[in-house]
Formats: C-alpha cells, structure tokens, sequence
C-alpha cells in the first residue's frame, strides 16, 4: 500500500488553492458577503439566495486581481439555487471534472473575502440519487460534503483532486454543506443566459388528486389528478383534454399529487410536445400536448 506524506499532501492542496484563486470571486450585495467563481469568461455563477438583486441590477464584485467592479444580474432560480452575473472584468473559468463525485473523494471547497482567497478541505461524505428542491428544482445526485464551509465562501467553487470543478457549495438545512452539481449549474445557467429565467410549463388545468379504481384503469388501483377546470386557451384544452379526465402520467412518469406534477412542469423542455396519459369513462389514452410558458 502506497503512503503519501503530509507535505506532500499539503503541497498538492496548496496547489490545487492557487489554481482555484484566479477563478474566484467575493461578492457585496446590500449586507452580507459572499463567492462566486467564473463560469464563462465574463460570466460569474454563485447561489441564487444570496443575490436578492433583481435582473439587471447592480452587484458589487472583487475580481481575482483585487480589481472592484460593478456586476449586472443576468438572472436567478431559487429552485436550484443558481444565479448568474455579468461582469465587464474577465478571467480564467472553471474547468468541469469529466468524472462525477465519488464517495469519500477530496475536495476543496474555495472563496474569496475582500482580505483574499479562502479554501476548505473535506471530502464527499453522500452520494445519492437524484432529487428536487422544495421549490421544485431539479438539482441531480444528492451530494453531501463534509466541509467547513465557512459564510463568505457560501457560493464558490468545489475542486476534486485534480483540480477540476465539481460544482457549487451552498448550505442546505440545519447548515448541512451541499454541492450543487456542475451538470446542474450548466444546464439552468445555459436557460438563464438564453432567456434571462427559467421557462416553466403550463397545462391550464384545476386538478384534485384522486384514487384510479382498478377496473377504470385495467390494473391496480393507482393515484391520478382530476381535471375540475380548463383553461379554454390552455394546452391541455386544445389537445381534447376534458372536464373529468383524470390524469394518469405526464412523459411515461406517474403523477401522484398535484404537487408532483407542477414539478415535472417546473422542468419541462418547452420545445417538445409531451405525453399525457389520462382515464376518461373508464378507458385509458395518451394525447399529446404542446406545453405553453407559464407567465
């Protein structure tokens, strides 16, 4: 069994510090202070609760050269925690891991203060399956760290071993460090630049939940939502969805309450026509809907 000694390891955690620092940044808003890290060139990602900044509004940055600039918010989503900013000072971007996190890996969980940059080490104590927010983000594989994270470097990057980015550090319940993941922060970051908010579905239907008797369904019994009222200009109306119908699964994934469903909504590719399996009378069948953006 190979052994590594602790100046080794320190020297290649110090290395890894430095190689983080030219991509981090601290960030002033109102009264609290907090990181970010670029994740374009001339674009800064950080935790989207921590930037109460409305779009386009100003943000105070302190770029790597120590250089105080003024940000603009490009635009945020509480649901997965991801805010983006522009700023006119560029600098190096995070490079993404090509391996996902791994149980029990070191990390690094970097920042920066108006005094300089910071750096925690920890490991990755949780791996888990996917998962959604409370407010319906769909954030990928639950990640734990173990990390001391402390508040000003809330938002800022987390580096494996190699120095590739894993993700975000944010703080979840009871102060629990969380990682929300690069493949997260690329997907919702790609929609913010693009359309400056995350686009969110729209059925137009008033739903109740409801049990599916075994006979209407032709198995066993089974939850659905019934449709108690339409939007006549909504899509479900113009695909034939009816008063009554009784939707069974959206995209081949069931729907068990009302909740559920808005959150299948909440991150639905706009640019497809989608599944809607529904009971009607006893039968089952699939239309196909064309989500419209919920305003």
């Amino acid at each position: 069994m190979q052994t590594m000694s602790l100046a080794a390891f320190s020297a290649d955690v110090a290395a890894i510090a430095q190689q983080a620092s030219p991509s981090t940044v601290a960030l002033h808003d109102r009264r609290h202070s907090f990181s970010g890290f670029y994740w374009r060139p001339d674009v800064i990602a950080t935790a989207a609760e921590l930037v109460p900044a409305r779009k386009e509004e100003k943000i105070a940055v302190l770029t790597p050269s120590h250089e105080a600039v003024e940000g603009a918010v490009i635009g945020r989503d509480n649901s997965t925690d991801v805010a983006l900013i522009r700023v006119p000072a560029t600098a190096s971007a995070v490079s993404p891991s090509p391996a996902p996190p791994s149980l029990g890996a070191t990390v690094l969980a970097a920042g920066r203060t108006r005094h300089g940059p910071t750096c925690a080490v920890g490991s990755i104590a949780l791996v888990g399956t996917r998962w959604r927010s409370m407010r319906g983000g769909d954030i990928g594989p639950r990640i734990w760290l173990d990390v001391r994270l402390r508040s000003q470097s809330e938002g800022g990057p987390v580096l494996d071993a190699n120095g590739h980015f894993l993700g975000m550090a944010v703080y979840g319940p009871r102060r629990r460090v969380l990682l929300i993941p690069a493949e997260t922060i690329e997907r919702v970051g790609q929609e913010l630049l693009t359309h400056g908010r995350i686009r969110r579905g729209y059925l137009g239907v008033g739903l109740q939940a409801v049990q599916v008797a075994a006979g209407a369904s032709g198995g066993s019994a089974k939850a659905g939502l019934m449709v108690i009222s339409l939007d006549p200009e909504g899509p479900a109306s113009k695909a034939g969805v009816q008063q009554g119908d009784i939707i069974l699964a959206l995209d081949g994934n069931a729907v068990a309450s009302v909740r559920n469903l808005a959150a299948m909504l909440h991150n639905a590719d706009l640019a497809k026509s989608a599944s809607l399996e529904i009971s009607r009378s006893t039968q089952n069948m699939k239309v196909s809907v064309t989500l419209a953006e919920r305003q």
